[in-house]
């Protein structure tokens, strides 16, 4: 009796669409529980970067209007209802803090709140392919 082999009789183990040679019972079990192990930590890690909420705070160079008279930053959004004077300037939140100013109201203390923002919004921000809500 002669018997008909098909491609599908043989054992084929595939990773990333992967041929692997055979091994035996022992090697095959090894590379099963590896495979595995691999899936899962891959997955772990998949969840922990865009799923895990971290504090992300407005960078260094976010843009403030320094009030130098009352010695305060204001955020661009709360301008219109700032108390300001003449002596006014266009700079970054680094330099605000350099000199010590403070916030120059609730508004502004608002609008540059850090927020909780998974791992992977941070780095799509910081490319440039989003907004960054300070901007």
């Amino acid at each position: 009796m002669e018997k008909n082999y098909s491609i599908l009789d043989g054992k084929i183990m595939l990773l990333f669409l992967l041929p692997f040679p055979s091994f035996n019972n022992e090697g095959e079990t090894k590379m099963k529980k590896g495979i595995i192990l691999t899936s899962i930590l891959l997955l772990v890690a998949i969840i922990f970067i865009c799923a895990i909420p971290f504090t992300v705070t407005p960078p260094e160079d976010t843009r403030v209007i320094l009030e130098h008279n009352h010695e305060t930053y204001i955020a661009p959004s709360c301008f219109q209802q700032a108390e300001i004077t003449n002596y006014i300037e266009d700079s970054n939140l680094k330099k605000a803090k350099e000199l010590g100013y403070v916030e120059e109201s609730s508004c502004t203390e608002t609008a540059l709140e850090p927020v909780k923002k998974p791992i992977v919004w941070n780095v799509l921000v910081k490319l440039n392919l989003i907004e960054s809500p300070w901007n």
